[in-house]
């Protein structure tokens, strides 16, 4: 179990704390959680495909360690999150609104069952 950082406050309404110690991430990567999460926004959507109209199914606000870590959220949400539709995409934007990252999201192959939460 990972210890908070001596001297810091309880948890924020939005449950995280800084740590001192290191973790692993699934893939084996070392990553360092002693600096405070940024908040993200995730935005699901489905395009249309004869204009380009976008139309946002899910959207969620996150705290993750950095890039990488919100990539994961999104993968993670994407497959569990209850939305209308299945999303066609995703973006991925900073607190500031500007987009660090955006991708096509493959449909799963039991679509049928819809989203498994």
């Amino acid at each position: 179990m990972l210890e908070p950082k001596a001297g810091a406050a309880k948890a924020s309404a939005e449950g995280w704390k800084c740590f001192r110690r290191k973790a692993m991430a699934a893939d084996g990567r070392m990553f360092s959680l002693n600096r405070t999460p940024m908040k993200v926004v995730i935005e699901f959507y489905r395009t249309r495909v004869a204009d380009d109209a976008h139309a946002v199914v899910g959207r969620e606000t996150v705290d993750a360690a950095d890039r990488d870590a919100a990539i994961e959220i999104a993968r993670h949400l994407a497959r569990t999150l209850n939305m209308p539709q299945w999303p066609d995409a995703v973006a991925i934007a900073d607190a500031d609104g500007t987009t660090i990252y955006s991708s096509i999201i493959a449909a799963p192959a039991d679509i049928d069952k819809g989203p498994i939460s």
